[in-house]
């Protein structure tokens, strides 16, 4: 959806073949992916994921998380707007 829009996706998993799977997907439909597995109940995945993002695309603009509430698997409920 948003890639139809004209925006430059990033799609995260922690599984990288659907990464692959989604990342292709969106790409045979003529528009632009960058595919990242990552884990988000590990900090250092999540950090590493935004900065490979900026590096990128430079920003930013929207994240959505769709895997779970943003945390660690030691610490789930600790909010992690410090990340972006």
């Amino acid at each position: 959806m948003f890639a139809r829009e004209g925006a430059k996706v990033v799609v995260a998993s922690r599984t990288p073949a659907t990464v692959d799977a989604v990342v292709a997907e969106i790409r045979g439909e003529g528009f632009e992916a960058l595919g990242i597995a990552t884990d988000v109940s590990k900090e250092d995945q999540i950090f590493e994921m935004v900065a490979l993002t900026a590096e990128v695309y430079g920003t930013v603009d929207i994240l959505i998380n769709k895997a779970q509430g943003f945390g660690t698997a030691q610490s789930p409920g600790r909010q992690r707007s410090q990340c972006l």
